[in-house]
């Protein structure tokens, strides 16, 4: 399982019949379920709720109320610049799903910065919702040495070399008050997307290897789903995709 930049591997292999092995995890955990050689697998899914008077004890998330003054005087001088993007795109560090995306369930930091953003953008006279951000790219495949074959390897570790093609877009759009928009897909264009290395440091949720073809060779496939805080100005229509 990993998270951010960190990875374990858990052994759950229990030698006697009176041992138990187990690991607990937050849903959104990146993880992988090895199949099972010997024995049972028993999984539980649940939900973790506050009941009434625990939000005293709750670990809130940080106080960045100080840095809003300073973002939407950011915004406002943004908005006003030409050229610039048409819209700025916040990548968030938890995944969530489309169902489950709202400003009032972001978690730890995401909850923070969304809600600066949220007050900034108001400042700032922008508009700001969460949405998904969906991105499928297809390239070359990185060769290792002379004499390898990406047969030898899992799909999953192999690595891009060149992007020849992709689409990048969002969707499943949130506004601060819970309201969904019907905005549909809206493309997301190079230069909108926050912090500037964020989708390269993203790790792809599901990569693929196409054989080579007539004059095409070997090309590897990937797509991401992320979740995203967005910030346009107020007088500006989205560009919708036309994919």
């Amino acid at each position: 399982m990993n998270h951010g930049d960190r990875e374990i591997v858990v052994d759950m292999t229990a030698h006697e019949p009176s041992e138990l092995a187990y690991a607990a995890f937050y849903a959104d955990c990146a993880h992988e379920t090895r199949p099972i050689l010997q024995g049972h697998r028993l999984s539980l899914v649940f939900n973790l709720c506050l009941g009434p008077g625990d939000s005293e004890t709750y670990r809130h998330p940080p106080d960045y109320s100080d840095c809003i003054r300073e973002i939407a005087e950011r915004l406002a001088a943004w908005r006003d610049s030409d050229p610039g993007p048409d819209k700025l795109v916040w990548l968030l560090e938890h995944d969530y799903s489309a169902a489950g995306l709202s400003f009032a369930t972001l978690k730890s930091t995401d909850a923070a910065v969304g809600a600066v953003l949220r007050e900034a953008a108001q400042r700032a006279d922008c508009e700001a919702y969460a949405a998904i951000v969906h991105v499928e790219e297809t390239g070359t495949l990185r060769a290792e040495a002379e004499g390898w074959e990406w047969r030898d390897d899992d799909p999953e570790s192999l690595e891009m070399d060149e992007v020849i093609d992709g689409r990048h877009w969002l969707d499943g759009w949130v506004a601060p008050d819970g309201d969904r928009p019907s905005f549909g897909e809206i493309s997301l264009y190079d230069g909108e997307a926050l912090p500037r290395d964020a989708l390269d440091r993203a790790v792809p949720d599901e990569q693929w290897v196409n054989e080579a073809t007539g004059n095409e060779g070997v090309t590897l496939e990937r797509s991401y789903r992320l979740a995203a805080l967005v910030i346009w100005p107020t007088i500006v229509t989205p560009t919708r995709s036309m994919a």
